[in-house]
């Protein structure tokens, strides 16, 4: 199999995080490269020596999350810039993220928590789990124990993952029965819904979803082209 050029890698993530949903918010191709895609570096955004490390590693082209601050000149002028934003927080974070979801064992997969018709989050019903075992599962996922804010049921049915937290969102999760809402921080707009509604909030961290995201990317660009090398900072 050929490696694929940097436009081939844009059609399929423009297709996959679904860009159509934020025609305004960064993604695509954010600076043209001449080189197919063998070996691609993933960050979540520039530092100063990047074009240091895409030296070291012999990168043929760059993915960020937060690209504004790259000082394209550091790096080698034939290698590509893929970014993406909001549509990457939303399909591999927190938000409507079927990965995520599998790793969760989560089915009847719902959206929810719409914003102008787009889905920021999803829920669905998983095998009835102490709470206590899940949230071990949580730390093993993102790789630290997530805080919770109450413990208000020892076993969880039905969770939902959203990239937002407000009073409407909690309280619409909640007649949906809900009874653990995942989120990356905690927003104290819902403090009270949350204490009305007996909502158990785990708080992952926004880095932390972002991490995650950067390396299920990763997984799904090898899925689709096995050949391909990806490196992380």
């Amino acid at each position: 199999m050929r490696d694929p050029s940097l436009e081939a890698m844009a059609l399929y993530l423009d297709s996959y995080l679904d860009t159509a949903r934020f025609p305004d918010d960064e993604h695509g191709i954010y600076h043209a490269g001449k080189r197919t895609v063998g070996r691609i570096g993933l960050a979540i955004e520039p530092w100063p020596a990047i074009g240091q490390w895409v030296g070291e590693q012999e990168l043929d082209a760059l993915f960020l999350h937060r690209p504004w601050h790259i000082n394209l000149h550091t790096l080698p002028p034939d290698v590509g810039v893929l970014a993406y934003h909001l549509a990457f927080d939303l399909s591999l974070t927190f938000g409507f993220n079927p990965p995520l979801a599998a790793a969760l064992h989560m089915h009847n997969l719902l959206p929810c928590t719409f914003r102008e018709g787009i889905a920021y989050g999803m829920l669905g019903d998983i095998t009835p789990t102490p709470l206590k075992t899940l949230l071990a599962e949580l730390a093993t996922i993102f790789g630290h124990p997530a805080p919770i804010t109450k413990k208000y049921t020892d076993i969880i049915q039905r969770i939902a993952v959203v990239g937002a937290m407000n009073d409407t969102s909690i309280r619409a999760a909640a007649a949906e029965g809900v009874q653990l809402y995942i989120t990356g921080q905690l927003r104290q707009p819902a403090r009270l819904a949350i204490e009305e509604t007996k909502m158990t909030v785990a708080i992952i961290g926004h880095s932390t979803g972002e991490q995650w995201g950067l390396h299920a990317l990763g997984n799904l660009l090898t899925a689709h082209w096995p050949q391909l090398e990806v490196y992380y900072p």
